[in-house]
């Protein structure tokens, strides 16, 4: 019942969040938006709609809602509701979903005793590499390590590999480069003034649908489930249907024509330890939001260790001659759930969402193209002659 509330025309940001916090079916159903999320919806948006978006999100409560959009509301005081538009409300609705988890998920549970509980990636990966020594871990039919289960990646290096602070957008982490010792991606400084540009013309590839790449799809998402028998691993994600399904027979890569979103992996068992050799990528994604990329000629190899029941070590070691002075090495840590029916929230898209994909082009963004090795040697040899020249 909205009649108590104000004409549709003198609603403003404020009235809305009055909206919502009388509401108590309402409070605690919307998380994170952002600022241009928050300009559009006070634009374009007219009450109905808005309750109606908000009513829809009624199933999905997420924390820390209230002080959220009362924050961000008090960013736009005063500003008019008054173009009608549905199309703007279902960009609203896509936005917010792309933030929001069902109720259970909000309930969900993680290992926390762990042989090396320490989630600051550095600490972790120093203690896990000791650890690893001494486990025998639970095994499969075939005598492979275990690896079945739901589990949590415990970092925010989507935002950045390198160690940043907790803001408005961003969770804050520290640094998941492990090698260097000293947390820093070892770049080329051409690449680096790529990178400068990246973030603010293009759009990064996650917003649009398209696939994370490797290694970014094994920390872009929180939530992973490992499956396994004597053949394949599988890795499932829960955004835009990111699985890996990971031969186990060590057989040669596919040809070098061939260029894909995640690549080609296979994968072998060295002891107790998964190695997973990647090439043929298409090189369109990037490794974190702050337009870090790598060229199509890009060489990863990852190594997913158990360390005790309930815990993985997870490394990654990157080489690209092309953008990086040398290769170098993430880790995180991976923890089980607790919850044994736990089953992965399907974050739904499809492949180059064109309706979001407009919306970014609309406002200056291009869709970045990617970059092969023979383009990243020309641009190379570009800036280094301009920078001999100054």
């Amino acid at each position: 019942d909205v009649s108590a509330h104000p004409p549709e025309d003198e609603l403003t940001f404020t009235n809305l969040a009055d909206v919502a916090f009388s509401r108590p079916d309402l409070t605690g159903s919307v998380d994170g938006l952002s600022r241009l999320t928050i300009s559009n919806l006070a634009k374009s948006i007219r009450r109905r709609d808005v309750l109606s978006v908000l009513a829809s999100l009624v199933p999905h409560p997420c924390p820390r809602s209230q002080a959220g959009l009362k924050t961000y509301s008090s960013s736009f005081r005063g500003v008019p509701v008054t173009r009608r538009t549905i199309i703007a409300a279902a960009l609203i609705a896509a936005a917010i979903a792309s933030f929001v988890r069902p109720g259970s998920a909000t309930a969900q549970t993680w290992v926390t005793d762990s042989i090396c509980p320490e989630d600051a990636h550095a600490a972790f990966h120093a203690c896990a590499l000791e650890a690893a020594k001494d486990f025998d871990p639970p095994r499969t039919a075939n005598g492979s390590p275990d690896m079945n289960g739901i589990w949590r990646r415990r970092a925010a290096a989507h935002e950045s590999l390198e160690e940043h602070p907790r803001t408005l957008d961003d969770f804050g982490a520290t640094s998941i480069i492990v090698d260097p010792a000293d947390g820093i991606v070892p770049i080329q400084a051409w690449a680096d003034a790529q990178r400068r540009y990246n973030r603010p013309a293009y759009v990064h590839h996650n917003a649009i649908c398209r696939l994370d790449g490797v290694p970014l799809t094994m920390y872009m998402t929180g939530t992973l489930q490992f499956m396994q028998n004597s053949d394949v691993f599988l890795v499932q994600g829960e955004e835009a249907h990111a699985f890996r399904v990971i031969s186990l027979d060590n057989r040669p890569h596919i040809g070098e024509d061939l260029r894909l979103w995640n690549g080609d992996s296979v994968g072998h068992w060295e002891g107790n330890t998964l190695v997973i050799d990647t090439r043929n990528q298409n090189a369109r994604a990037w490794l974190d939001q702050r337009g870090r990329f790598f060229t199509d000629e890009a060489h990863v190899v990852e190594r997913l260790t158990l360390i005790d029941a309930d815990t993985i070590h997870y490394q990654a070691t990157l080489e690209d001659p092309n953008v990086y002075t040398k290769p170098f090495t993430i880790a995180i840590a991976y923890r089980r759930s607790t919850l044994e029916d736990y089953e992965l929230f399907e974050e739904a898209c499809y492949e180059n969402n064109d309706f979001a994909r407009q919306r970014y082009i609309n406002v200056g963004y291009d869709v970045y193209p990617g970059m092969t090795g023979d383009e990243a040697r020309r641009l190379k040899a570009a800036w280094e002659l301009e920078e001999a020249e100054r």
